[in-house]
């Protein structure tokens, strides 16, 4: 375009395009994982199959066992839990959580400690359960109000792994076995750090009588443990 007169003006049209992300460590065969403090959900045969999508015979595919794959909510994995009769029954272990309940109180009580007063909390505070087993991890998953935090767990390319497992034999797979059957019992789907605990309190100052040597002040833990679903 020929030089013209123009009006000036100032500043910028911004343009930005980002493309999908290209995975660098697609799975394409079953890897061995240390499972030790894993946390173990429990997981039917039909129910995760049911996941893959439909079969198609003419190329030997799960719809849903592609790159895209599927997503498994928390309130998925709640209902699968509680068909297999609750807590007990459909978490195994909860791993290295077990003990996160109980290391947070102590760090809450030292805080209390530092204090010059004695204070009812304190009493409450130190009476609190510090157990941590399937019942409580299943009520933290049921979870749907501001403290739910955001759940997202992805499974893709189980199409490969599959054909992969079925061709080396893994996991008592053998010549009859076909890609078609999908996911069988003892399988297991491993998620690395897989589950987050958030654990958090605030010492909120009481206006009529603020306590002499705690000041208002809040505390919080994270604790990320691997994952495992299991087929059953």
């Amino acid at each position: 375009m020929a030089s013209e007169l123009v009006f000036v003006g100032e500043g910028q049209l911004a343009l930005s395009h980002k493309h999908d992300d290209i995975a660098i460590r697609e799975q394409t065969e079953m890897s061995s994982a240390n499972l030790a403090n894993a946390v173990v959900i429990k997981m039917r045969v039909a129910t995760i199959n049911a996941k893959l999508g439909a079969f198609n015979t003419s190329d030997d595919t799960h719809a849903k066992g592609d790159s895209n794959g599927f997503d498994l909510s928390a309130a998925e994995l709640v209902a699968e839990i509680e068909a297999q009769g609750g807590a007990t029954s459909g978490i195994a272990s909860v791993g290295g959580l077990s003990n996160e309940l109980a290391s947070f109180k102590t760090s809450v009580m030292t805080i209390f400690n530092d204090g010059s007063e004695t204070l009812f909390q304190e009493e409450a505070f130190d009476a609190l359960s510090t157990t941590f087993g399937p019942a409580e991890m299943l009520a933290l998953m049921k979870l749907d109000n501001a403290q739910a935090p955001t759940s997202s767990l992805k499974v893709k390319n189980m199409n490969k792994v599959l054909r992969d497992a079925v061709d080396r034999g893994h996991n008592g797979r053998d010549s009859s076995s076909e890609v078609s059957d999908g996911f069988k019992a003892d399988d297991k789907l491993y998620f690395e750090n897989g589950v987050r605990l958030n654990i958090s309190v605030a010492f909120a100052n009481e206006q009529t009588n603020p306590p002499a040597n705690i000041s208002a002040q809040s505390l919080s833990a994270t604790k990320d443990n691997d994952l495992v679903l299991q087929v059953v």
